[in-house]
């Protein structure tokens, strides 16, 4: 059973933290999501932490989350923002689809939701936010589109 701002007690969950410079800031937000995931009974099975500085591209972290995923280890990946996944929204699109893929909700602390519901469909709260980086997503690819 999946509950109003999370899922259920006895969740298997990861974070993913990824901050600019401070390392120190990185671990306030971790313990951050750690102690969320405790009071609300999940058990944190991964915690991953990265800077932009020394991955700023692709994210060497949310693939090795995105094969534990896949390995079917958690149910539930737990962030601070959207921003974290990427600096592009078709970078965050491409990482929150990768991750519904593999049956795994994406619980965005900034926003205090879940992405899917227990069915595996969009979370209502979800869907405008996801709607929102669709747009920006095809307006990303029409003014590529223009510069060729």
């Amino acid at each position: 059973m999946y509950l109003r701002n999370g899922f259920s007690p006895d969740m298997k969950a990861a974070i993913f933290c990824k901050t600019t410079f401070d390392k120190g800031e990185q671990a306030l937000q971790t313990e951050l999501l750690e102690r969320l995931a405790i009071r609300k009974g999940y058990e944190v099975e991964h915690a991953v932490e990265e800077s932009w500085e020394t991955h700023p591209g692709r994210s060497e972290g949310l693939a090795s989350l995105l094969k534990y995923a896949a390995e079917g280890k958690y149910q539930l990946l737990m962030i601070n923002q959207l921003t974290q996944m990427g600096r592009k929204p078709l970078e965050i699109m491409k990482w929150i689809d990768l991750f519904h893929s593999q049956q795994v909700s994406i619980y965005i602390h900034d926003l205090g939701y879940q992405t899917l519901e227990e069915s595996g469909q969009l979370h209502p709260d979800f869907y405008p936010v996801y709607n929102l980086l669709q747009g920006f997503v095809l307006q990303e690819r029409d003014i590529k589109s223009l510069r060729v």
